[in-house]
């Protein structure tokens, strides 16, 4: 068996190739220093049923680029220590034996990464987690819970879930990512943790059941659109400074609430053949309350 690699002045490997002999064991083992696994560099190797990473101590985290492991269908094992960037969702495509995965701390991870694996169609259970990240939820409950270990909720893990009315994430739980919550429209109430400090782009998107949320003061990124088409979102208390756009967000959630007053001044006068005043109104009722109490 043979890699072909590059290296750079620090050392560190990126495996551009890997040829397969007909001798070969099935088990592979990566040499120690690896830090990137290119496009296609195992791809259509059958017979590899094994991939091992040793313990990068002392080096970055894993990239795996584009169908790396493609049409590997005999795999059945990876185990990679440490922290590993599953950036392509394909890189597994084809994969259908792999069912078992070892994976400390997978970064930017996503269900589609794995769906052609018998790891992921086996998966039992509402909550489908991997390492730490929570990739997909496949329960039909109103009210959910996020398990404590999780520290991630990966691209589109609750997308289109309409029957979820109430999330309440753990302590710990550090990024939101793309496109989590999209399409959650019956979606009212969410709980963020202090540790929150990512929301991804369109994280909640056509959320339009969500009125009120609370954005903790560690978060310090809110991705394009995380909230667009949320049009009943009329308050949102910021207790970060951190985010550029958050003053926008606050201006657009202070705006429907008016728009949302007016319309019901108008219906209220309408239905009184008179105008109506909802501020006054408060005012009055309060007035009386007074009297009332003297």
């Amino acid at each position: 068996m043979g890699f072909e690699i590059t290296t750079d002045s620090s050392g560190c490997i990126t495996i551009t190739k890997y040829i397969l002999e007909p001798d070969d064991s099935s088990t592979v083992i990566l040499p120690r220093g690896t830090v990137r696994i290119g496009e296609e560099a195992f791809k259509d190797c059958v017979g590899i049923a094994r991939i091992i990473l040793p313990d990068n101590v002392g080096y970055q985290g894993l990239d795996i680029d584009k169908n790396a492991f493609a049409n590997c269908i005999d795999l059945e094992m990876v185990v990679f220590p440490g922290d590993v960037m599953l950036l392509e969702k394909n890189i597994f495509s084809n994969c259908r034996k792999l069912k078992h995965i070892y994976c400390d701390t997978p970064y930017f991870l996503d269900e589609a990464v794995l769906k052609d694996t018998a790891w992921l169609k086996e998966y039992r259970g509402d909550f489908v987690i991997l390492g730490d990240i929570l990739l997909e939820y496949r329960g039909t409950d109103s009210q959910v819970t996020v398990p404590d270990r999780v520290r991630v909720i990966a691209d589109g893990a609750f997308e289109n879930c309409d029957q979820i009315c109430s999330v309440i994430l753990p302590y710990g739980v550090m990024e939101i990512g793309h496109n989590a919550f999209a399409g959650c429209s019956c979606l009212s109430n969410v709980s963020m943790p202090n540790t929150l400090t990512y929301i991804g782009n369109a994280a909640f998107y056509n959320c339009t059941s969500l009125e009120r949320i609370a954005i903790p003061e560690k978060v310090n990124y809110i991705g394009d659109d995380a909230f667009d088409g949320c049009v009943n979102l009329i308050e949102i208390e910021a207790l970060t400074d951190k985010v550029d756009s958050l003053p926008d967000l606050i201006r657009d959630a202070n705006q429907r609430m008016q728009t949302q007053l007016e319309e019901f001044e108008q219906k209220m006068g309408k239905a009184f053949d008179q105008d109506f005043n909802f501020d006054e109104e408060l005012e009055e009722s309060y007035d009386d309350e007074i009297d009332d109490d003297v």
